[in-house]
């Protein structure tokens, strides 16, 4: 990174410059107010350009198919514990910073508490137990044990049925499991420890194992990377193909603000069905283009390098199935951590290592994949943090220094011209300056009405979205829950009316699961898409208006430069808004939308009266009676039967409900807090693009015109002063008009002209 490093350091050098040349300027008298405070305002946006903004890597990939194993290589040391997290709820994200350290969030006993219970109420409730169990406390031994019994009771049903594994079961085995060895740690609030460089591996005692990692809430660990610089975050996401998905809604947010993905498939396993779900979402993010696929070869499980080629041709046609040209590099991560860690490797891993060494048609394949990968990583890093320097930064100083020129000249003008002459032209400069202040009023008014306009536009399209009759969203939601099934396994529970409110609990537990998944899979997907769409829609929308508007604003400013050149004084054109000075911001992120994963779970009894079942109550009062009946065989099935469809029906219909509800409130707050805030953030942005360029205008003749009236002993020393400032800030506009042509002939991909090696672009002479 050491060729960006001098990039980014030659534009603060010349900010500086600027700056130093700006206090200069302003010490001598010279400068007017306005037009000075222009100036620093532009500056410091550059300033926020320069402070590399956090750029994000997501990996991602089905479980164990080496996701950690992968960070650790990238980092350089065994950091994350290889192997292990399927079912952690949390994301845990590696910082590259100059000092190692860090910290765990443990959560607070108030969340432990709502967790147990709310997968507790999720589970099947035996029969013999009463329907109002009182809520369970962690930290009571009673409570303990009573869960334990619940948990293997859950776990031998399971194991009879067959059936989906439960979420809300791993959820209170992890906790039960993890509980003697976290407890003294958890308080009423959450706890945050900290990490240092000695006590960095101290972080698997929480997330080594699952036990331990469902009491943490969040985690960051900081490590220094030389080769891939500072500010990068890397972030281990939970399995696409983890057996809760609630943790896909988790995955999914995290994407929603990454700059690149790292798509981690195991030789062993390949593509599977969760992976293409999970490419689907990519594509929905437009992340496609920013994703790296990486075959994590299993050396021990290939004869060859020709066999493995083979494996890379078949997983590379899956991918062009949903990914037109995928980056798929081929490596093994395990054996670049085990050869970087040399001499050190552990002795049961070393037998592995010279096996794989002896074969040098799979060291050197592996090798290569690598370099080739590292290099292309390297080159999407800088890459992507040229943008935002030549988009934040560089123009701007141009902007700034041309402006700065035109300035020099102007004092020079009226310092060291005739008083007269500049008096008969003040009268013209002044009206052009007047029509140049009304054209921004008039371009400030038009982006307000446009303001307006695009707000309609968007509250439209939300509303025609979230609409529950003619919408495609609502409306396909509605449907999922309409035709959702009974399974067989509830179906054999009607035969014996006893069981008949457990089935229905039952059913319910697993009918919300389902659903729930399907809103994660499908509906925030769909809701992605929208807010993609919004996004490109506005700032296709941003663009057309700055063009236009530009062109209005640019007529007024020739008719001022031409009044200026008129009368001797030449003006340089301030450059034009373009797209890239508009992006909806990575921090700016769609709500996730998830009713039943966030809602609060009921038992049996609140089932009964939540979804309005009174009627099934004559039903369960003589129950006894017909019991005894020796004709109620087949019509007491039939009764039980018709009775759970109409439940189930019930049950259905309440649901319908409460979605409806819930993506009205959600409607309601994707139209305020994202497609609001996103427009007001575009609209703020192109109102600076024009008012800091009308700013490098605001110039006082008054001031000018009675500063040269002035008899004044310096006024030799203000004219050398302004005449060294103009020639060092042309200069200096040169040396920048060369730093931008570097980077677009270096990173920019419009004219790369190939990936640079690690030693980085050369930068002109005046950068270093």
């Amino acid at each position: 990174m050491d060729s960006y490093q001098r990039f980014k350091n030659g534009i603060l050098q010349r900010r500086n410059l600027l700056e130093a040349s700006i206090r200069e300027i302003e010490e001598q008298h010279l400068a007017d107010p306005a037009q000075s405070a222009g100036w620093r305002e532009v500056l410091s946006r550059v300033g926020v350009a320069l402070e590399d903004q956090l750029l994000r890597i997501a990996v991602v990939g089905s479980v164990k198919s080496g996701k950690s194993t992968l960070i650790n290589t990238l980092v350089e040391r065994d950091v994350l514990k290889r192997g292990a997290g399927i079912t952690t709820a949390f994301v845990t994200r590696i910082r590259t910073n100059r000092e190692c350290g860090g910290w765990v969030d443990l959560k607070p006993w108030g969340q432990i508490h709502d967790e147990v219970n709310r997968s507790l109420r999720m589970l099947p409730l035996p029969a013999e137990e009463s329907e109002n169990c009182p809520d369970v406390d962690l930290r009571r031994r009673e409570d303990r044990e009573r869960l334990r019994e619940r948990v293997e009771r859950v776990r031998r049903e399971w194991r009879q049925a067959h059936g989906p594994l439960n979420p809300h079961f791993l959820v209170i085995g992890n906790l039960l499991e993890g509980y003697a060895s976290i407890r003294d740690m958890i308080g009423q609030e959450a706890v945050r420890r900290f990490f240092d460089e000695q006590s960095l591996g101290d972080h698997q005692r929480f997330v080594g194992a699952e036990a331990s990692a469902a009491y943490v809430r969040d985690i960051e660990l900081h490590v220094p990377v030389s080769w891939l610089g500072e500010g990068i975050e890397i972030a281990d996401c939970q399995g696409s193909d983890s057996p809760n998905p609630f943790h896909l809604a988790r995955v999914q947010r995290h994407l929603l603000g990454a700059h690149f993905i790292l798509y981690v498939i195991n030789s062993r396993v390949g593509l599977r069905e969760s992976d293409f779900k999970l490419l689907e979402l990519i594509g929905t993010l437009r992340m496609t283009p920013s994703t790296f696929f990486v075959l994590n070869v299993d050396l021990d499980g290939h004869e060859d390098a020709a066999d493995i080629r083979r494996l890379e041709h078949r997983v590379r046609e899956e991918l062009s199935w949903v990914v037109a040209h995928p980056r798929l590099h081929v490596f093994s991560a395990l054996f670049h951590l085990l050869d970087l860690q040399g001499d050190a490797v552990a002795e049961f891993e070393r037998p592995r290592m010279d096996l794989w060494r002896q074969d040098s048609g799979l060291a050197t394949l592996t090798r290569e994949g690598f370099a080739e990968f590292r290099r292309e990583l390297v080159h999407r890093v800088r890459e992507q943090r040229a943008r935002v320097l030549c988009a934040g930064g560089l123009s701007r100083l141009c902007m700034v220094a041309a402006s700065l020129v035109d300035a020099a000249t102007l004092q020079m003008q009226f310092l060291d011209g005739d008083v007269k002459h500049l008096q008969e032209s003040m009268g013209g400069l002044r009206s052009r300056q007047k029509d140049l202040q009304d054209t921004l009023q008039t371009l400030t008014n038009a982006i307000n009405g446009l303001r307006d306009s695009l707000a309609r536009d968007l509250d439209q399209a939300a509303d025609d979205f979230f609409d529950p009759g003619d919408g495609p969203l609502v409306r396909e939601i509605l449907e999922v829950v309409e035709h959702f099934p009974v399974e067989g396994r509830y179906e054999r529970d009607l035969s014996d009316p006893r069981r008949l409110v457990r089935a229905l609990h039952g059913f319910y537990g697993s009918f919300r699961q389902a659903v729930s998944q399907h809103l994660i899979e499908a509906a925030n997907g769909r809701i992605i898409d929208l807010a993609r769409e919004r996004e490109d829609y506005l700032a296709n929308r941003f663009h057309s208006a700055s063009r236009a508007l530009w062109s209005l604003y640019a007529r007024a400013l020739d008719e001022y430069r031409g009044e200026a050149a008129d009368f001797g004084i030449p003006l340089s054109a301030p450059t034009e808004p373009n797209e890239s000075e508009w992006r909806a911001p990575r921090d700016l992120t769609p709500p996730t939308f998830g009713v039943l994963p966030e809602q609060e779970a009921v038992s049996r009894s609140i089932l009964l009266m939540k979804f309005g079942l009174g009627r099934l109550s004559h039903f369960l009062t003589d129950l006894k009676g017909r019991m005894g009946a020796s004709h109620a065989g087949d019509s007491r099935m039939a009764r039980g039967r018709e009775r759970f469809e109409d439940a189930v029906a019930l049950v259905k219909s309440e649901t319908c409900a409460e979605l409806v509800h819930s993506f009205r409130n959600y409607h309601g707050a994707f139209k305020r807090d994202y497609l609001r805030r996103l427009l007001e953030l575009g609209i703020r942005d192109l109102l600076e693009a024009f008012q800091c360029r009308a700013a490098m205008f605001q110039v006082d003749f008054g001031r000018l015109l009675e500063q040269s009236r002035q008899e004044s002993e310096n006024r030799l020393h203000k004219l050398a002063a302004l005449s060294r400032i103009r020639e060092s800030t042309r200069k200096l506009l040169v040396e920048l008009e060369e730093l931008s042509c570097a980077v677009h002939l270096e990173w920019l991909p419009a004219e790369a002209q190939a990936s640079p090696e690690e030693s980085g672009p050369s930068i002109p002479a005046g950068a270093r």
